[in-house]
């Protein structure tokens, strides 16, 4: 799941499965993790996955959104990852986003209200 529809293109452009077992395992979406339902199907059961992989879009998130942004995405990847399964978690430092966020006055305004830091999280 991505909300760059370029990255999901090249993600299924690139998956091959050499396992008949797995055949089908795997999804590529487009996507909002904070906004997209967490139930699917005709009886709208949950979605859960036993990996849950959150890499390099924390900063990105909290740009947006903030400090409810980072909770809301815990909060969201908790609920997908079934009891037993994992959430696989890679922060960018601090120091990532005080290069980033001169990006736009929103962005630096954000970075300066951010309370919950992403050496706490690990």
């Amino acid at each position: 799941m991505d909300l760059d529809a370029d990255l999901i293109e090249a993600a299924e452009a690139n998956y091959s499965c050499e396992m008949d077992t797995l055949k089908g395992a795997v999804e590529f979406r487009r996507e909002d993790i904070l906004s997209c339902p967490l139930k699917r199907g005709a009886e709208a059961m949950p979605e859960r996955f036993d990996v849950v992989l959150c890499l390099s879009v924390t900063k990105w998130v909290h740009f947006a959104h903030g400090d409810t942004g980072i909770h809301n995405l815990f909060k969201r990847c908790f609920k997908r990852t079934r009891p037993g399964g994992f959430f696989v978690l890679e922060p960018q430092g601090w120091s990532s986003y005080k290069k980033k966020r001169h990006i736009t006055r929103a962005i630096r305004d954000t970075v300066a209200s951010i309370n919950i830091r992403p050496e706490a999280w690990v």
